[in-house]
């Protein structure tokens, strides 16, 4: 059996994993102000954060719906889950586990990324997927979609603290 120049079945050496790995976490920081930047200007076009006076202060003005990244679904219903929850002006137990569920979808969406990103550079198997699999779960890693607003990343480090 002839081998070809590019064998697409090898195995990922320990530093083409470390080097995924670390793209993966600059990625999925890149992904997590991404999203804490579009986010904030998306709630603010809803109308959910409104400015009262010229030295800066902010209002939140009733909305329902609100924007966010799906790959932090997770960490918004945890978040929505809390406040229900709530009790007073403590800081209920289901808040650093959405914190860190948020943090996990970045560095997801950032895995997804730089996976592409290495199939390109080192050409060792398909690097968009069968049926452009690859490039689907970016597109959605990095997409938007409307959510109860308490659900959203934004509100809760905008609006509920």
């Amino acid at each position: 059996m002839q081998s070809s120049d590019t064998d697409l079945n090898q195995p990922m050496s320990v530093g083409e994993f470390f080097g995924l790995v670390t793209l993966a976490a600059i990625i999925g920081v890149c992904h997590l102000a991404y999203t804490s930047y579009i986010g904030y200007r998306l709630f603010e076009l809803r109308g959910g954060i409104q400015q009262r006076s010229l030295n800066g202060w902010f209002e939140r003005a009733p909305i329902s719906k609100a924007w966010t990244c799906p790959v932090h679904l997770p960490g918004g219903l945890l978040f929505a889950m809390g406040e229900a929850a709530r009790h007073g002006d403590h800081l209920d137990p289901f808040d650093p586990i959405g914190g860190l569920a948020v943090l996990a979808g970045s560095f997801f969406a950032g895995w997804a990324t730089s996976s592409i990103i290495q199939s390109l550079l080192l050409r060792r198997r398909p690097a968009l997927g069968r049926y452009l699999w690859r490039l689907w779960l970016a597109v959605f890693c990095w997409g938007w979609i409307l959510v109860p607003v308490q659900m959203s990343f934004v509100y809760q480090w905008t609006v509920r603290y």
